[in-house]
């Protein structure tokens, strides 16, 4: 028995949903996963067609927790649009949006938790389910014409986010490259000079403050090319 797959299938999806259950307080009742299980087995050991007393059942962290929800939502909502496409004599548009737009915002929450390699068997069942979600485009249109643009696309999310990492990483690349040209060349005395409070005790106009500016900006340029950047590593 413990060897029939559809058994570790079943075992599998038992420990998630008590799991599950009992995260999200459906089940009042402070207990770890093994030992209802085992209180749940001894009470319905009638009612049950085959023990489950082979089956592996412990807690399941937040974390893979989520992201099994995740996929279990993801694909019941595909099996969702496959019955409204298989059923539906006369399909219509709003039919294939709502349970497609649903796909798209889980899968875009499925898609950014795939940032680092600790993630790479849930990415890959994620990837999984979308080449079985984009199964159903010739589907639809056997069924219409034209109606596969009704099932919302999953790489559009694919690109935006490819767009919005590059954006994200170029901005913080400039933000060093700054530091150093505040600090180290002529560019930064631009800034600073115009924030210099006079030091001496005088006061000065606008004009005056502008030549001491640009004569302090001028001494900096001959400064500037006597050392002739000589930019050393160090902590900025």
């Amino acid at each position: 028995m413990s060897d029939d797959p559809y058994y570790k299938k079943d075992c599998g999806f038992l420990n998630y949903l008590l799991n599950l259950k009992l995260y999200n307080n459906v089940i009042k009742k402070n207990i770890s996963v093994f030992n209802f299980y085992n209180e749940l087995e001894s009470h319905c050991s009638e009612e049950l067609k085959y023990s489950f007393s082979t089956c592996e059942v412990y807690n399941i962290n937040k974390d893979e927790l989520d992201k099994m929800t995740i996929l279990y939502n993801l694909h019941a909502k595909r099996n969702e649009i496959l019955g409204i496409i298989n059923s539906q004599e006369n399909l219509e548009a709003s039919m294939l949006l709502e349970p497609s737009t649903e796909c798209f915002t889980k899968y875009t929450k499925g898609l950014a938790m795939c940032n680092n390699k600790k993630n790479n068997k849930f990415c890959d069942l994620l990837e999984i389910f979308k080449n079985n979600y984009e199964e159903l485009y010739p589907k639809v249109e056997t069924k219409r014409q034209g109606y596969s643009k009704y099932l919302k696309s999953l790489s559009e999310n694919e690109n935006t986010n490819i767009i919005s990492t590059s954006v994200i990483g170029s901005a913080v690349g400039l933000i060093p490259l700054f530091g150093i040209l505040y600090k180290f060349t002529p560019v930064g005395q631009l800034f600073k000079s115009n924030k210099r409070v006079a030091t001496d005790g005088k006061r000065y106009n606008d004009d005056d403050m502008k030549k001491i500016s640009l004569m302090d900006h001028e001494n900096e340029q001959l400064k500037f090319k006597q050392e002739a950047y000589n930019i050393k590593y160090q902590s900025v």
